[in-house]
């Protein structure tokens, strides 16, 4: 039982390395923004005690939102590869490519409404998807506090899911309790 958690983390990872990568490549073909100067000048300055953490504060949280809503083609796409990696392919072939690779898949034809929760809690879809809402409706500090608490939520999450898998006997993690869902090595099935 043990061994499909490091087949279930190495498929993750697998997936994970390829969103990260269809995300880099797409950087190269949509026009962003980084803001990597101002960051660094607001740095040197606080160090150097030019500036308090007060203003400092006040103009990261405004770099980071006009960052965020300068990139939204990219925070878009992004949202599009995690779906695209981690629900539709699983929809139609009932394992991603990392599940493949380390021979996991579902143990039953997975639907759309599982995977969006597996998608919600492991990836954070929920997350992003507030993310490019919020956008349009709160500005600077306040958009920073609220995606900071929601990073949090989603952080906590995730942590008590990957705890799961570890510590419980079926090894089951909040996604497969909540999804109704269970991945099981393919020899498993077979057998």
């Amino acid at each position: 039982m043990k061994q499909i958690i490091w087949k279930r983390a190495l498929a993750f990872l697998i997936d994970s390395l390829i969103v990260s990568l269809l995300i880099i490549i797409s950087q190269f073909f949509i026009e962003h923004q980084t803001f990597e100067k101002e960051i660094n000048l607001l740095n040197d300055q606080l160090i150097r005690e030019e500036i308090t953490f007060n203003y400092y504060y006040q103009e990261v949280t405004e770099i980071y939102y006009q960052s965020f809503a300068q990139n939204m083609p990219n925070n878009i796409l992004s949202i599009v590869f995690v779906v695209l990696i981690f629900m539709f392919m699983p929809l139609f072939l009932n394992k991603t490519i990392g599940m493949h690779v380390t021979s996991i898949k579902y143990q039953e034809k997975i639907k759309l409404w599982q995977l969006f929760i597996r998608t919600a809690v492991i990836q954070g879809l929920v997350y992003s998807i507030i993310g490019v809402i919020l956008i349009y409706f709160i500005k600077d500090q306040a958009y920073f506090i609220t995606m900071g608490i929601l990073g949090f939520f989603q952080l906590t999450i995730l942590l008590a899911s990957a705890f799961m898998v570890l510590l419980k006997e079926d090894n089951r993690g909040l996604q497969d309790i909540l999804s109704k869902s269970l991945i099981v090595l393919e020899e498993e099935e077979n057998a």
